[in-house]
């Protein structure tokens, strides 16, 4: 039998032996898009989409603001002795508030005579009446290269108390890199 001697439509699916057509003898135009197949592109599209929205907001987000340096002119300054530890390779101390109002302290400081080193600006301290505990990087004294905790409450002091006494006496610097915490609102 050829082609011509066929009647149109006259060889159906249920006619055809299963596994003798292949892909070569289909023409492709003719057939739909597979149900799985318009998931994937509207799960591809859902996720360009919300990549985009993403994007967006990134480029959108203020650059953080530059560090305020205690001791500097117009900033914070130590307190009851407390200074940079002035030692290369260890940071000065200072503080920022990135874009989500998260504050960041940094520095390396030789302990003063008291707890107190230095207070925070308005909008740089936690919420009134709040006590942050953090642990912070020491060396020599009382801590022997290890942490303590640095409290940080409402008006803006920080300080090293640990149940009222004093952590500092005769430790040799004190670190605050990588504390952070949410400022007041």
């Amino acid at each position: 039998m050829t082609t011509a001697k066929v009647k149109k439509e006259a060889i159906t699916a249920a006619k055809v032996k299963k596994g003798t057509l292949t892909g070569t003898q289909i023409k492709a135009s003719t057939l739909g898009t597979v149900p799985k197949a318009q998931l994937a592109e509207f799960a591809e599209a859902s996720r360009a989409s919300r990549f985009a929205e993403i994007a967006d907001k990134v480029a959108h987000v203020p650059p953080p603001e530059p560090w305020h340096e205690v001791g500097a002119s117009g900033e914070p300054q130590f307190q009851n002795g407390w200074e940079n530890l002035g030692t290369p390779g260890h940071e000065t101390a200072g503080f920022f508030k990135d874009a989500f109002g998260i504050v960041h302290l940094k520095g390396s400081l030789k302990p003063g005579g008291t707890s107190l080193i230095f207070q925070l600006p308005p909008g740089f301290r936690p919420a009134s009446g709040k006590f942050i505990q953090v642990a912070a990087t020491c060396s020599g004294g009382p801590c022997t290269e290890g942490t303590f905790p640095l409290t940080i409450y409402g008006p803006g002091v920080l300080s090293g108390f640990d149940g009222g006494v004093v952590a500092f006496t005769g430790a040799t610097f004190v670190g605050l890199e990588g504390v952070s915490f949410l400022a007041e609102s």
